[in-house]
């Protein structure tokens, strides 16, 4: 076998854990996983039985075929484990990372990632305008996002904005998918009690709710209005409300805040 068989067979067989953990702990998380499945299906079948017969009941066929068909009605906790990512992958998406953060060294990671796919044969990269990879990985940044605080918040959060851009850029995202997406993100901080500390961070509140307002593809007379065949237009347009719809309390421009008033009213109207 020639080393560039072994390099080939090793990018396709080894595998990485990506899952973002340490992975010298899984050797006790999954029989920890395991069993607390066990434990609480076990938890469930002697809360099915008591309920049945009480604490120191009679037990007969009657209460047991009763605790029987509360069982059947039962989904058991499920404990599923995940395979690691191929070796390939995870290099291409490292150099892809490598590059992306560092432009002067995009064109060397760019080569490399082309030099992996032609021993291996195939492309590991989704299409750019393939909008599903770019939706995990701003999932795994938000992740990220909500365990961390400081100056690790910061960072991740300015990471996650630009990747947005890039999505944009790329051609996978729409001006509408990045206000939606600024929206959506800007509302999870002030959820999760981060918002003042990376407020720099982030365009003004004001600006990303003009901006959502802006992409709105209905009137609201329009919306009012709405046939049947609007229903596209319609869940756009309140998919954008409902996302800058948290953020209102706290918007400056009172004429700004009438029209998103004005949006939510229709919006609930509309629902009800």
């Amino acid at each position: 076998m020639t080393p560039q068989e072994k390099k080939r067979l090793s990018y396709e067989r080894d595998r990485r854990n990506t899952y973002g953990e340490n992975d010298k702990s899984s050797r006790k998380n999954i029989p920890r996983g395991k069993r607390r499945a066990n434990r609480a299906d076990r938890r469930g079948a002697s809360t099915a039985l008591v309920t049945v017969q009480g604490v120191h009941g009679p037990i007969d066929d009657r209460a047991a075929d009763r605790a029987e068909q509360r069982l059947a009605g039962r989904r058991p906790v499920g404990f599923r484990k995940w395979r690691d990512e191929p070796l390939g992958s995870v290099v291409t998406h490292q150099l892809g990372r490598r590059g992306n953060a560092d432009p002067a060294g995009a064109a060397i990671a760019e080569a490399r990632i082309e030099r992996v796919e032609k021993l291996l044969g195939h492309r590991l990269r989704p299409a750019e305008t393939d909008v599903a990879p770019w939706i995990r990985s701003l999932a795994a940044f938000d992740r990220q996002i909500r365990l961390r605080t400081g100056s690790r918040l910061r960072e991740w959060v300015t990471h996650r904005m630009a990747e947005v851009r890039r999505a944009e850029r790329a051609g996978a995202f729409t001006a509408y998918d990045v206000a939606l997406q600024d929206a959506r993100f800007a509302a999870a901080l002030l959820r999760d009690g981060h918002l003042a500390a990376v407020a720099d961070l982030l365009p003004p509140l004001d600006e990303l709710v003009r901006a959502c307002l802006a992409r709105i593809p209905l009137t609201v007379r329009e919306a009012r209005a709405a046939r049947p065949a609007d229903a596209y237009l319609i869940r756009d347009t309140f998919r954008l409300v409902a996302a800058v719809s948290p953020l209102g309390a706290h918007l400056v421009d009172p004429e700004l805040r009438a029209e998103l008033r004005a949006w939510r009213r229709l919006r609930l109207r509309t629902a009800a």
